[in-house]
């Protein structure tokens, strides 16, 4: 029975909840940069994990910082639905995030070598780190911390380098498709 209304062949994209596909609008969702920024916080911690056994190896190797940065990327992305397309926000959200997390990482890991140092003693993990900023007006321990800090900062920024010029070559073609397509 046709009452005119047709309603089975009526095509997907006329109809008001159609999410986008091939000829269809396509709806696009707004990062949370928020959301973004906790995902990149949480999961950059595992390259923390990976500076400090690193460290315990007597090992600095900019590949603790390029994992910070590639572990803050990706959980930007998925803490704003965004992982399958590299952001600028991302991009930018992961290089600040990777600065801080390497920071976090050497500090870390020198307060955990002064424990070690000084557990015989009676030193607490906690007493250590509260101990941390006089350790560090030390010359010798300030110079030591500031040297490995620089290195880190210095390979993690090679390891990065290369995923930003990746990143900015890939907008310069998609740009490129763009302008031909019109």
């Amino acid at each position: 029975m046709d009452n005119g209304n047709n309603l089975n062949n009526q095509p997907y994209e006329n109809c008001a909840v159609y999410n986008g596909g091939a000829g269809g609008p396509e709806i696009t969702q707004k990062e949370n940069y928020i959301l973004g920024i906790l995902g990149a916080l949480l999961f950059s911690l595992g390259g923390v994990v990976v500076y400090f056994g690193l460290f315990q190896l007597d090992f600095i190797s900019g590949i603790s910082g390029w994992i910070m940065f590639i572990l803050a990327r990706f959980g930007y992305g998925i803490f704003t639905k965004t992982a399958k397309k590299i952001t600028v926000a991302s991009m930018i959200t992961a290089i600040i995030v990777t600065v801080i997390m390497i920071f976090v990482a050497e500090y870390v890991s020198v307060t955990f070598y002064m424990f070690t140092e000084f557990k015989d003693l009676g030193v607490t993990l906690l007493e250590a780190f509260k101990a941390m900023p006089g350790f560090l007006a030390e010359p010798v321990v300030i110079k030591a911390f500031l040297r490995d800090l620089g290195f880190a900062y210095l390979f993690g920024a090679l390891g990065i380098l290369g995923n930003v010029l990746n990143f900015i070559k890939q907008k310069k073609a998609e740009k490129a498709i763009e302008n031909n397509a019109e």
